[in-house]
């Protein structure tokens, strides 16, 4: 669980989730509410813009969960770049049975006057994606089309 919160490669410590929970719960009573409590992703999100406050960070990397439409990161008002990496047929119950339906979830990270990068995408999904990122965004980046990604080396499993 701790590596899903890093502040310069570091986790968090059990201790600092314990207290991050802590201030959420403190701050937020209704979240344990048994009648509507907030979700694992609504948790962890809210104790990892905590401690990242705590931190001073100056920049944060967020993973959207499965979709961006209805994300806990969307209680972030101001980003300045969003990316969507490449996106396929999974989390079908939830965010819809074809690339573009999926696409039309994801898109809900996108920001208004912020950057979007797209990954390499097929080509309904990224007709998707070029679409709801151009209604809003600065400028739309696509992966082999607008550049191009250098000198990193592959990963095998």
């Amino acid at each position: 669980m701790n590596e899903r919160i890093q502040v310069d490669g570091r986790d968090i410590s059990d201790e600092e989730q314990a207290t991050g929970l802590s201030a959420l719960l403190s701050a937020y009573p209704a979240a344990a509410d048994p009648a509507d409590p907030m979700t694992f992703f609504e948790v962890d999100t809210a104790i990892a813009l905590w401690h990242f406050a705590r931190q001073g960070v100056d920049v944060a990397v967020l993973e959207v969960w499965p979709g961006g439409a209805a994300d806990a990161t969307n209680a972030i008002a101001r980003s300045d770049v969003t990316l969507v990496t490449r996106i396929g047929l999974d989390h079908t119950r939830l965010l819809g049975q074809t690339l573009g339906a999926i696409a039309g979830e994801k898109a809900g990270v996108f920001r208004s006057m912020a950057y979007a990068v797209v990954a390499r995408q097929e080509p309904e999904a990224l007709a998707t994606l070029s679409e709801r990122a151009a209604a809003g965004a600065k400028s739309v980046h696509v992966a082999g089309r607008d550049f191009a990604l250098r000198g990193l080396a592959s990963r095998s499993s």
